[in-house]
Formats: C-alpha cells, sequence, structure tokens
C-alpha cells in the first residue's frame, strides 16, 4: 500500500489565524532626512488580539524604511527598504492598547497556540534576499522564547510557505514562552541591508495526519500430523507418537 501527502498536506492544516492583512490599512515610515523612527497602533479585526501595532526603527542615513499593511499592495504586509536602508521593522499583537511603542507581555490574555493541535506559526512569505525573520513570543515580560528563520529567497513576493515550530525557540527570558499561554507575538526583520519582504497570511499550523491498512502478517500453514502431546508443551517432541484415522475439522 502507498500513502500519498501532497504540498498542500505537507505544510499542515491551519489552526488559529494571527493575521491576513486583508481589512485594515496601515502604514510606519522612518527616513533620513526626516524621522527615524515611527509606529502605529490600530484596531485591526482580522488580527488576533484586535490590534495590529507597526514600528519601524531606521540606523542608517540617506534613506528610508517602511512597513505597509494592506496598503502598497492589497491584503498584504510589505517590509520596503531603499537602497542602503538598515533598521528594524516590527509587527506586534499585544491586545487593544492603543500603544504601538509599549510592549504589553501579557495583553492577549493567555491566548493557547496549541489549539488544534498546532505543532507551530506558519507563514506566507517570501524576501528579495537572504535575510531572518525574528519571532518572539511571550507569556509575560520575563518569561519569552525567540526563534531566528531564515526567510525563503523569492524576489520579494510572499510565494513560499515557512513552518516555525514551537520547538524552534530558543528560551531567553525565565522559564521562556508557554506557548499554551500567550500574552504577546512580535515578528520583525531587524538585520540586513536593503531588505525587501512580504508576508500574507499568519497562522498556526497542524499535523497533517494520513491513515491506511497495510497487510501485515506471516503465512501459515496447517501440518499433517496429529500426536499425542504426551508432556503438553504444544510441541511434537521426539518420542511422542502420531495417532492415525483421526478427523479435523476446521471452523470459521
Amino acid at each position: 500500500n502507498t500513502i500519498t501527502v501532497t504540498p498542500t498536506q505537507a505544510v499542515g492544516a491551519a489552526g488559529t489565524l494571527i493575521d491576513d492583512f486583508d481589512t485594515t490599512t496601515q502604514t510606519v515610515l522612518a527616513s533620513d532626512p526626516g524621522s527615524s523612527t515611527d509606529d502605529f497602533a490600530l484596531v485591526a479585526p482580522e488580527s488576533i488580539g484586535g490590534e495590529r501595532d507597526l514600528s519601524v526603527a531606521l540606523t542608517s542615513i540617506a534613506s528610508s524604511l517602511q512597513l505597509a499593511a494592506n496598503d502598497t499592495v492589497t491584503g498584504i504586509l510589505v517590509f520596503d527598504a531603499s537602497s542602503g536602508a538598515t533598521g528594524s521593522r516590527r509587527v506586534t499583537y499585544d491586545g487593544v492598547d492603543g500603544d504601538a511603542a509599549t510592549l504589553d507581555a501579557t495583553g492577549l490574555g493567555g491566548i493557547d497556540l496549541t489549539a488544534s493541535d498546532s505543532v507551530g506559526l506558519r507563514f506566507r512569505i517570501g524576501a528579495d534576499q537572504a535575510s531572518t525573520l525574528v519571532v518572539r513570543v511571550y507569556t509575560s515580560a520575563t518569561d519569552f522564547s525567540i526563534a531566528n528563520i531564515a526567510i525563503p529567497v523569492t524576489g520579494g513576493a510572499p510565494t513560499d510557505t515557512l513552518i516555525v515550530r514551537y520547538g524552534d525557540f530558543t528560551v531567553v527570558g525565565g522559564t521562556g514562552a508557554d506557548f499554551t499561554n500567550v500574552g504577546a507575538i512580535e515578528f520583525a526583520i531587524e538585520t540586513g541591508t536593503a531588505v525587501d519582504a512580504q508576508i500574507d497570511v499568519i497562522e498556526t499550523a497542524s499535523v497533517v495526519v494520513q491513515t491506511a491498512d497495510f497487510q501485515n502478517f506471516e503465512s501459515l500453514s496447517l501440518g499433517n500430523f496429529v500426536f499425542r502431546d504426551t508432556n503438553n508443551n504444544g510441541i511434537a517432541d521426539v518420542g511422542e507418537p502420531g495417532i492415525g484415522n483421526v478427523t479435523v475439522e476446521l471452523y470459521e
């Protein structure tokens, strides 16, 4: 027998939606000359916790960094950078507090990211060059974990699927994140020069289980020897005589 796993099944089943960027429009921009930082908190019903916080900080000169949701590209989170631009661009989910500058590490109220047997976070994502996505998950301000994951190089479009398993995270603060009790989530691009990237959707993902019945037996045969089992061990031992003219009947 054969079990066939399709490409769709291989990337898991969708669980809890973190964000699909399909409804609200939101943009932050840092530039030189101009302001080197920008942040924006916006009520976003399509995002986990009901609010999306965007922030950007520019560390280079004569350049710009932008982070835009459902703006420059409809339904997509766009990380845009001019030539030579460095700095950080971050999206945070920490509940509705109207504050994109300060993290509320318990703002999501203890969401269980492992619900529906989820094993990790799944992104539809892509970047124009080798770069790293930083993922931070908080249970509290002192208990959190981080994963640093290479973003697929796609030319920039969100055409690849990236799975970040909960086992990929490293404990950084306290006892680390408890993924059954999550208070805040952050995604960021914080390194690289002039990195452009896009994210289509962020959600949890669970394993797709395929089952099949396989024949697994050894062929058996019924013999033609009836004997007196004098020691009652079920084996025809030397010296145990055969018995002739016995009719054996089998029943199912």
